[in-house]
């Protein structure tokens, strides 16, 4: 069965280190911290729809944002991750399927017993459920398979996930049906990858598409692609904050001539809807990141006058040290 969604759960809204439901939390960590690991780690292998939620005021609306995103990716499995917490000798795995689908209690089976056997964990193996909110509230078709991947509050079960962690996303997403060799050695498509791969986006008349985002210059990220067709005036690529969904910095563009671009569009040769902004990275590290496009009739790159945006939060990474 096709993985349609994927995402952290708890977590919501962050202000300043403070997340608005940081979740369980055990041996100085964090659940909306370590889920997110996890999560971006099986999206390198399969990047389907993101249901993570960074922007929820409230636990209510943390959920329910992460139902709708799930929702929306269609039928398939909703994959979401989290961890447990009980008196600090609990340990184990297990995950949570809705009660009565057989073909997801072997799917939950299968997970939780290839994660405890890659952790050195017990499995406490699938459980069913009918009262979980992401279970209730997804459509008919979206088959959620929540993953209680240890005990954040066994210093045991926290030491074999961080050691393990590549060894049993790699493991459970053969399970899913993404490593056709059966063993961890497959290659897992990188993160440049996805961002050649992933599709043009429309709105307001126009198309967007992100073609690069690397480090192409040490300690410099260039982000590259294209947006129009338009009159507007001036061209801005932004860092994002992905947690926060704040501005980290902008670059006005000039504009490139993309001949290419311009028969894709329909438009004249010459018009300049190329796209490209450098990044100092040493300014934020540690910081989940991703683009945003603006074309505006704003000189300063703000909104007044009219404005096309287009964000590309999917294809966020994390900046690391250089």
């Amino acid at each position: 069965m096709t993985i349609r969604s994927n995402g952290a759960g708890h977590g919501g809204r962050k202000n300043g280190s403070n997340w608005m439901d940081p979740g369980a939390v055990g041996n100085g960590r964090r659940e909306a911290d370590v889920v997110r690991t996890i999560t971006q780690k099986m999206q390198a292998i399969a990047s389907v729809r993101d249901s993570t939620d960074n922007v929820g005021a409230t636990v209510n609306q943390n959920l329910q944002n992460q139902v709708t995103v799930m929702n929306a990716a269609g039928s398939g499995v909703a994959i979401t991750s989290h961890l447990n917490a009980f008196n600090g000798q609990a340990t184990g795995v297990e995950v949570f399927y809705w009660a009565g689908n057989e073909q997801m209690r072997i799917l939950a089976a299968a997970v939780s017993k290839v994660i405890a056997d890659t952790l050195g964990i017990p499995n406490r193996g699938a459980k069913p459920t009918t009262t979980f909110f992401v279970h209730r509230n997804t459509n008919p078709g979206v088959n959620v398979l929540l993953i209680e991947w240890c005990f954040i509050d066994n210093a045991n079960d926290m030491r074999r996930l961080d050691q393990n962690m590549d060894q049993a996303i790699r493991a459970v997403m053969n399970v899913l049906g993404y490593n056709t060799s059966g063993t961890a050695s497959s290659k897992p498509k990188t993160h440049n990858d996805y961002v050649t791969e992933s599709p043009i986006q429309h709105g307001g008349g126009q198309q967007a598409k992100l073609e690069l985002m690397k480090e192409v210059k040490k300690g410099i990220l260039t982000a590259r692609g294209w947006q129009g067709p338009g009159n507007h005036r001036f061209a801005y690529v932004f860092l994002m904050d992905r947690n926060t969904g704040k501005e980290l910095a902008r670059v006005s563009v000039p504009g490139i001539v993309r001949n290419d671009v311009n028969k894709h569009l329909g438009v004249p040769n010459g018009l300049r809807y190329g796209m490209q902004g450098d990044f100092d990275m040493s300014k934020f590290v540690g910081k989940n990141v991703y683009i945003m496009f603006r074309r505006t009739n704003d000189s300063a790159g703000n909104t007044t006058g009219g404005h096309q945006d287009f964000h590309f939060r999917d294809l966020a990474l994390t900046i690391p040290k250089r």
